[in-house]
């Protein structure tokens, strides 16, 4: 899940010559609160719609407006930028390369659209949602498992819980009859926690999906 493929230059960067009411009309346009500055084709920040709002003349330019310490570089990986941008509160991240040079950005739909297709949202099969002591944990066990009653583990997602030794997987499996490999599961003294089967779940799933992304382009 590396970012080639999510890099996008549809939204344009501004310049520190752009004014404040230019940089505004963008955002509102593209629905971003924020915008990559560059001088040449080298980047120099972030421009965030907050800094913006506090100018009182929109005419001026951006020149020596706080700009956001916010970039990635094209190489790193998805999981990274998902942490990036929520510890920053990011609507898009500026990417460059090794020289520092803005290549494009990403925007936090970008970011989900891609992190859906990673863990199979938009794919049939079912979830089974297991809990167990965090030194029990080893995936490639119930991988095994998993393979021997004819299933596909499609994605796996591991949460510490809170103020607590246990461990919770999600994990999203390619077929819609899981029965068998509930009870191999139970036989090994796995705790399944929950679990949905499709086609009722992977639909709704999908429909929040859906949903969720037309949201986010409205």
């Amino acid at each position: 899940m590396f970012l080639n493929r999510i890099i996008s230059n549809e939204i344009p960067e501004v310049r520190i010559s752009d004014t404040v009411d230019q940089v505004l009309r963008i955002m509102e346009e593209f629905k971003v609160e924020h915008l990559p500055v560059v001088k040449g084709n080298i980047l120099l920040g972030t421009i965030s719609e907050t800094t913006l709002m506090n100018v009182e003349d929109e005419g001026l330019p951006i020149t020596g407006l706080e700009l956001l310490v916010t970039a990635i570089e094209e190489q790193q990986h998805l999981y990274e930028v998902i942490e990036f941008m929520a510890e920053n509160k990011l609507s898009l991240v500026p990417v460059t390369n090794s020289r520092g040079e803005y290549i494009g950005l990403i925007t936090a739909m970008d970011v989900i659209r891609e992190f859906a297709k990673s863990q199979g949202v938009r794919s049939e099969g079912s979830i089974v949602i297991l809990e167990m002591n965090s030194r029990d944990y080893s995936l490639a066990e119930i991988a095994r498992l998993a393979e021997s009653n004819g299933l596909k583990i499609l994605s796996a997602v591991l949460t510490t819980l809170d103020d607590s030794m246990k461990t919770e997987l999600t994990l999203k499996l390619n077929k819609q009859d899981i029965e068998p490999f509930m009870a191999t599961l139970r036989r090994y003294d796995y705790e399944v926690k929950a679990f949905y089967k499709a086609p009722d779940h992977s639909e709704d799933l999908r429909n929040r999906y859906e949903a969720f992304m037309k949201y986010l382009n409205t």
